[in-house]
């Protein structure tokens, strides 16, 4: 057996950019706004939304399966390959999240 295991880091930055250009393709409403932050722990992914007009922020909880989605939409749309194939996870990271690839081949 042959075992491949890959680790993605997105910034902050770039898991807000990845929300923000797929959260509509993978079926995720956010509210109007701007995504100010995001927050993975425990397989549960918090985005904290400040509403236009100066409203207090709001915390948006998003299935990881969808965040792992927009992650790897934002990464090809960057030029960085994702395997089809393996078991993707999230974890958090200091400065964002990262993406786990594990893909175990008969060899």
């Amino acid at each position: 057996m042959i075992i491949e295991e890959r680790r993605i880091a997105f910034s902050r930055e770039a898991v807000m950019a990845a929300v923000g250009l797929f959260a509509k393709p993978c079926a995720v409403a956010l509210p109007p706004g701007d995504i100010v932050g995001v927050e993975a722990e425990d397989g549960v992914c918090q985005l904290q939304v400040a509403p236009a007009g100066g409203e207090a922020l709001q915390s948006l909880t998003v299935e990881p399966g969808a965040v792992t989605s927009m992650l790897i939409l934002y990464a090809s749309r960057q030029g960085i390959p994702i395997p089809k194939r393996g078991d993707k996870t999230l974890e958090r990271a200091a400065d964002g999240l990262t993406l786990n690839i594990r893909l175990e081949s008969q060899g």
